[in-house]
């Protein structure tokens, strides 16, 4: 695929603030059908990624969530991709690091999310299977 990945992410992103409770994000998770959210800080800037999967082993800890903080439990330093990369290097660098969502940014500015699904969508869209 040599299309940018700007062609396959979601652009309206939902993010989750530094401060959210764990049990806010998972709420947001569940009501809105999603895997993962960009967490922001309060002047929005990136501060990183919270997926379902990192809150399916915070419940296993036991913890409360309804005390621990997004900013607490999320990925720092999440794995992010101009608009312009290629699609086939974003699939790469998923497969390699063995990650299933990056982020678009311009800058310092989040401007999409793109997720495995994403590409299985566009196989199955073109029907390339």
């Amino acid at each position: 695929m040599t299309l940018p990945i700007s062609q396959l992410m979601t652009r309206q992103v939902r993010t989750a603030s530094t401060d959210d409770t764990i049990a806010q994000v998972g709420d947001d998770l569940d009501r809105l059908h999603l895997h993962a959210v960009p967490v922001v800080d309060a002047d929005g800037r990136l501060f990183g990624i919270l997926s379902a999967t990192d809150l399916v082993h915070f419940h296993a800890s036991k913890k409360n969530p309804r005390v621990v903080r997004a900013w607490e439990l999320c990925t720092h330093r999440p794995y992010c991709v101009a608009p312009d990369t290629s699609a086939l290097e974003v699939a790469r660098l998923m497969i390699a690091k063995k990650i299933h969502h990056v982020l678009v940014t311009e800058g310092s500015k989040l401007v999409g999310i793109v997720s495995t699904f994403d590409f299985i969508e566009k196989l199955v869209r073109d029907d390339l299977l």
